[in-house]
């Protein structure tokens, strides 16, 4: 399948935790998930939700659970191993802690999957009906073939479902439940289930990242697992302009990024990018070097482009060669002649 294949592409090759996921569950998320919502949408017709929540959720814009879902999963990963090769870390995640977490965020909005109203986890018979209903989806979506252990760490995965989002009513003491691992990795990956729950919905543009009030949350997160060394920038268009957009994005990613260490591109939109760069690093580009940066950028696509598909050459019967006006604007004297010597 080609979007499995695009996935395991943008994934590191040493990262098998994530490619299990990717070939092991994806496609069953995708089954199972792919029209079912997650934010915003159409539930006129839900009888379980009052007029004033079915106006919330039209106002929101629409979001599938599973967008949801790996919107939130795959820049969270990307960060943790950001987190663990800057050595900024004290102990790297495991492989058992980062399945148990990618689990947890999957059904941390298990009550809309299942529609039910909240998931009460009060006495041990309600952690009991619980975590049945947790294993219950997640065996829909093959969860054996991607961590075979995973019953033994429900518990945990449930644990972390109910108090990934922060509002009134999640049950933050772990008294009653019977947890593997040890509770302040518990309280970390808690805190990577957060955070992966607003950046899949929260980020609507780059300049989010810094400026809603709503993305907050993610600016403490980031600073509270990178021991206040790691901050979010970004740069932003103005505006959307087709393909040229994006050679001018790309050209901004070079200025960002060329020759400076710190500094790692994130997030990605049509308008612009989110950078996550150490608290360290000071950044000034002034619009000289961007219009620098882009024209270069835009010259070498298009003399690519010209020594790929242009029509070449024509000769007048007195052997002078002809050629678009364009070919100069683009070209160096060592690509022209090499044209011309074709």
């Amino acid at each position: 399948m080609f979007y499995l294949d695009f996935l395991k592409q943008a994934v590191d090759p040493d990262d098998h935790v994530t490619l299990s996921f990717i070939e092991h569950m994806i496609p069953g998320l995708m089954e199972h998930y792919a029209v079912k919502s997650a934010k915003g949408g159409d539930h006129s017709t839900n009888p379980r939700l009052d007029e004033q929540t079915k106006r919330k959720f039209e106002e929101k814009d629409d979001q599938s659970m599973l967008s949801h879902q790996l919107n939130g999963i795959f820049p969270t990963l990307r960060l943790v191993n950001l987190l663990e090769a800057e050595q900024l870390v004290d102990v790297p995640f495991s492989a058992v802690e980062r399945q148990v977490y990618i689990l947890s965020y999957l059904m941390h909005d298990v009550d809309k999957i299942v529609d039910i109203r909240g998931v009460e986890t009060k006495t041990r018979e309600d952690i009991e009906n619980a975590k049945d209903m947790v294993a219950e989806q997640l065996r829909l979506c093959h969860v054996e073939v991607f961590f075979p252990n995973f019953a033994s760490y429900l518990e945990d995965i449930t644990y972390l479902v109910v108090n990934t989002q922060q509002k009134w009513g999640t049950n933050l003491h772990t008294y009653l439940w019977r947890l593997q691992l040890p509770e302040r990795r518990i309280l970390q990956l808690r805190r990577l289930c957060t955070y992966s729950d607003q950046v899949a919905y929260l980020v609507p543009s780059p300049s989010a990242i810094l400026e809603d009030a709503e993305t907050r949350t993610l600016t403490t997160i980031l600073s509270e697992l990178s021991d206040d060394q790691l901050v979010f920038a970004y740069h932003q268009l103005r505006e959307v302009r087709g393909l040229f957009t994006n050679v001018v994005n790309n050209g901004m990613i070079h200025l960002y990024t060329d020759g400076r260490d710190g500094i790692w591109p994130y997030l990605f939109f049509s308008d612009g990018v989110v950078y996550i760069k150490r608290k360290s690093l000071q950044v000034a580009i002034t619009n000289e070097q961007i219009v620098e940066t882009v024209q270069a950028q835009l010259s070498r696509i298009c003399a690519g482009t010209i020594k790929s598909h242009a029509p070449g050459f024509k000769f007048s019967i007195q052997g002078i060669a002809k050629h678009p006006g364009y070919y100069f604007e683009f070209l160096s004297l060592e690509e022209y002649a090499e044209m011309l010597a074709r």
